[in-house]
């Protein structure tokens, strides 16, 4: 009696872990182009390469962008902000025919259930000898929850995988091509549950 009321309660228990973390919202994310522009005011000319790329909320609720977009190059594992400019995302959208967000629009943006949101992310000078960058995509996951008990914190990262093959001349010429994308988690805690 007392094994089948043990086991009983622990399938209640696993159910309930099971459940929770289940119930973890999870924003897609699509690439859709890497490029580069040059951006010149005055006489100053300044390089950025910049990713579109879309954001849909397919959970059933509202949810609250607060996404931060990372490139790290291959040369020196430098790190790059994702950048704000309006000269910019102005070249950029006159280039590609159309308007997008940007990282100050996307910033506590309400995106209902079932819609989607067109924005680019500028990187500005990335070293020209970049062959490989990574980007870092933050707030795509819901980063609490609970599981067994525990409260878990934990920020599920995606990174995007880019390529330029090519030889050493002229290198800042030559295209970014999409390679693979994978998860990884970083900063997880666990905390006893309530």
């Amino acid at each position: 009696m007392k094994r089948g009321f043990v086991l009983g309660c622990l399938v209640v228990l696993f159910a309930v872990s099971l459940a929770s973390a289940q119930d973890r919202w999870q924003l897609d994310f699509t690439p859709v182009k890497m490029d580069r522009a040059l951006v010149t005011i005055g006489e100053t000319t300044t390089p950025y390469w910049y990713l579109i790329y879309k954001v849909n909320n397919s959970t059933d609720d509202t949810l609250t962008l607060d996404l931060t977009l990372k490139a790290v190059s291959d040369v020196g594992k430098k790190t790059y902000v994702e950048w704000f400019s309006p000269a910019a995302e102005k070249l950029i959208e006159a280039k590609e025919g159309r308007d997008f967000k940007n990282v100050q629009d996307l910033r506590g943006l309400e995106l209902d259930s079932g819609d989607t949101v067109e924005a680019v992310a500028l990187f500005r000078n990335v070293h020209e000898s970049t062959d490989l960058l990574k980007i870092h995509i933050f707030g795509l996951w819901d980063s609490v929850y609970t599981d067994l008990g525990k409260v878990i914190n934990e920020d599920n990262v995606l990174v995007l995988h880019y390529f330029r093959p090519g030889d050493e001349y002229f290198p800042q010429f030559d295209r970014f091509f999409f390679k693979k994308k994978e998860w990884i988690v970083l900063n997880r805690q666990e905390k006893a549950g309530p």
